[in-house]
């Protein structure tokens, strides 16, 4: 079974400009393959059990190589070729699409390596300083997001890395009240431009980062201390409050089909 990848803490990091709370993808009961399954790419390799993802950490990612679309694990955190230190990473998590286009660090990416990160969801967290709650943002039906990203391959000497930044847009109505921005959350026909080689045109590209229209994403809060903690405070632990999820994913999923069957 795959880990289920939570938040543990805050992460701030300032990025383009502005300060972001840290966006961390969150897969919960999938393996690689089942990740990749869900846009029809080559599958990632396993990884061990982790419990969060922050900047620095691999990120599931699906990129077209040999013009197929293939699962892969970039470094969060994008360290473009012309850097001379890696360490620039740490304030490249975000990309805002607001300036791709114009910012040295991403305009070549956003021409040439695009990339999608597909996540279950994303947290944001919310409350007085000292005691913030993460909240999950996630799909009402449960399903993955595309989130759109950057990728560059980073070579000195016989070492390189390969990293990723997550594209950013203006919240929409359902995240605003969490926090000002959002990933870019790309939907069927976008996924397909975001991940062809063949749009170099930034005029063609960009118009696809838009907020997600309003409807499809619930939040929903969530404790992230120990399960030792929790279970002594009587909360459910990570697993069963993922397992939670999932059940009520499955009756929202039923329900509608048996709704849509009375009026066949």
């Amino acid at each position: 079974e795959s880990p289920a990848l939570s938040p543990q803490r805050p992460h701030t990091t300032s990025s383009g400009g502005y300060t972001a709370t840290t966006i961390c993808a969150l897969h919960p009961h999938k393996n690689g393959r089942a990740i990749t399954d869900d846009f029809g790419a080559v599958p990632l390799p396993e990884m061990g059990p982790m419990l969060d993802i922050l900047p620095g950490d691999a990120v599931p990612a699906i990129y077209i190589r040999d013009g197929q679309r293939h699962g892969h694990y970039f470094q969060w955190g994008l360290v473009p070729q012309w850097a001379q230190d890696p360490s620039i990473g740490k304030k490249l998590i975000n990309a805002r699409s607001e300036t791709l286009t114009e910012k040295p660090s991403f305009r070549g990416a956003v021409r040439y390596r695009r990339c999608i990160l597909p996540a279950s969801g994303f947290y944001e967290w919310k409350g007085p300083k000292g005691s913030k709650v993460p909240h999950l943002i996630r799909r009402s039906n449960g399903k993955t997001l595309a989130m759109a990203g950057l990728y560059e391959v980073w070579e000195r000497g016989e070492g390189y890395l390969e990293t990723c930044t997550i594209v950013t847009c203006a919240a929409n109505d359902e995240v605003s009240e969490l926090h000002d921005r959002m990933p870019v959350i790309l939907e069927g026909s976008a996924v397909e431009a975001w991940l062809d080689k063949r749009l170099t045109q930034p005029e063609r590209l960009v118009p696809l980062l838009q907020p997600l229209r309003p409807g499809g994403l619930e939040s929903l809060p969530f404790d992230p201390r120990g399960s030792r903690e929790n279970k002594a405070k009587g909360t459910p632990d990570l697993d069963a409050w993922m397992d939670s999820l999932e059940s009520e994913a499955r009756a929202k999923k039923k329900q509608s089909a048996e709704q849509g069957s009375l009026f066949d």
